[in-house]
């Protein structure tokens, strides 16, 4: 859909992680890779929005989010998109 670039994290932008600033924005960026590559091209924009702002209000604060792993993105973004429907 190509909403990843519009939400793209850095580590500038992800806050303090106590030093681990770059890794909390590879694997939140890999959460949004994988949502953008699952999203239905014909979603509503704002609907496709409200999801990507999810991710931060899921992860954003949540030390887990470091050891993330690809299944559990996975789960995560079947889950998110079975929810915002």
């Amino acid at each position: 859909m190509g909403f990843y670039q519009e939400y793209a994290a850095t580590p500038e932008s992800v806050g303090d992680w106590e030093g681990e600033e770059h890794l909390a924005a590879e694997q939140v960026n890999r959460i949004y890779m994988a949502i953008d590559s699952a999203i239905p091209g014909s979603i509503d924009p704002n609907l496709a929005r409200n999801i990507f702002n999810r991710v931060w209000e899921d992860w954003g604060y949540d030390l887990r989010l470091l050891d993330i792993t690809d299944s559990e993105i996975q789960e995560y973004t079947i889950n998110l998109l079975r929810t915002a429907a």
